[in-house]
């Protein structure tokens, strides 16, 4: 009984797909005019490409040389601030930190940390003026990041609060941002 189900599901989904077909053949027809077919003799593609994407602007060589690199074990050298050999939910976890570690990822991090730290600390000052956007641009130009990095962002950034977002996030915060490391891409 199921197998019928589904050779009559397969059945309906191809006469669909022939139907489907067929009216777009009728529609571009129609749409050469008086019945004439513009492009006589020559094939007509289903599906149109897709537009190649555009290659994502990257920054990797700004980026100092690796002294200590990423080591996911974290074997030697690591402070352990958490070790719990049996969770709630039946795993493990355990937690160590290396803080001499500078990959490209570790060093975004401190680069996005220092524009963090300055933008929280102007929040603090009493002289705040509560213009978001002159404080975001301004530490972000004061920041520890790579030279390249600051300046591609001067290059893009707009004069409001939305579009320091829009810069920040594709210069330093987006999945494919200019200057975050390629290896920390998300895919």
């Amino acid at each position: 009984m199921n197998n019928r189900i589904l050779i009559i599901g397969g059945v309906i989904l191809a006469l669909l797909l022939i139907l489907f077909l067929a009216m777009g053949g009728l529609r571009s027809s129609d749409e050469a005019g008086d019945g004439e077919d513009a492009d006589a003799g020559e094939p007509q593609a289903l599906i149109e490409p897709a537009a190649p994407e555009e290659t994502a602007l990257n920054f990797d060589h700004v980026w100092s040389e690796v002294t200590t690199a990423y080591e996911p074990e974290c074997d030697e050298g690591c402070t352990e601030i958490l070790n719990r050999p049996q969770g709630t939910h039946g795993g493990s976890v355990r937690i160590g930190v290396r803080s001499d570690i500078d990959d490209p990822v570790a060093q975004w991090g401190d680069c996005v940390q220092s524009i963090m730290s300055c933008y929280e600390g102007r929040f603090g000052a009493a002289d705040f003026d509560g213009e978001q956007d002159r404080a975001m641009h301004d530490c972000v130009l004061s920041s520890e990041c790579p030279a390249e990095c600051r300046d591609h962002y001067q290059s893009t950034v707009g004069d409001n609060l939305e579009a320091v977002n829009a810069a920040l996030d594709s210069v330093f915060l987006g999945e494919r941002a200019a200057c975050l490391p390629t290896e920390a891409w998300v895919e």
